[in-house]
């Protein structure tokens, strides 16, 4: 037979060790864990989240709107959206933004972040070889950076008629 370790209240948790390694039964809950000498993660969580797709200086005629899914895990946040299918940036002025990020990303230096995009129908400047989802430090929504012909890069502004896709998963500290 193996070790047993009962945990919570009337045993709801058992942990056996046995010769092939560890079986539980019940639910383990706990409110943290301690790495090492003193690090504590004490933040899980997932949700959803409402991006927006507008502009920078004016909005779209219509707002298309799209729901994302996040996933926190102590300051680093893992943001996704794969929702944004019928998107038209008609009568929209600025640079292309999607807003309603879960949390703001902080404001030190370097804590701002790339992340892959898909951008379908969507305008791209002339000549661009990579297309990157963009979060500056202390902002709340994602930007598109363009590549271009290897020489420069710009982000991307969008005023199409055409309903396009934006789908992008960005990773940042808050």
């Amino acid at each position: 037979a193996g070790f047993q370790l009962a945990l919570g209240s009337a045993n709801a948790a058992v942990a056996t060790v046995t010769p092939t390694g560890l079986a539980v039964t019940g639910a383990i809950t706990s409110t943290s864990i301690k790495f090492g000498s003193g690090t504590v993660l004490s933040t899980y969580e997932e949700g959803t989240w409402t991006a927006a797709a507008t502009a920078t200086i004016t909005p779209p005629t219509v707002i298309q709107t799209g729901i994302g899914v996040y996933t926190k895990i102590g300051r680093q946040v893992t943001a996704t959206c794969s929702s944004l299918n019928s998107v038209s940036m008609v009568g929209s002025v600025g640079n292309l933004k999607i807003t309603g990020l879960p949390f703001t990303s902080s404001s030190s230096t370097g804590n701002g972040a790339m992340g892959s995009c898909v951008l379908f129908n969507i305008d791209t400047p002339a000549g661009a070889v990579t297309l990157s989802a963009w979060l500056g430090n202390g902002d709340n929504f994602v930007q598109f950076f363009a590549t271009v012909d290897n020489t420069i890069y710009q982000l991307v502004t969008d005023n199409s008629t055409v309903a396009g896709r934006i789908w992008f998963t960005v990773t940042y500290f808050v």
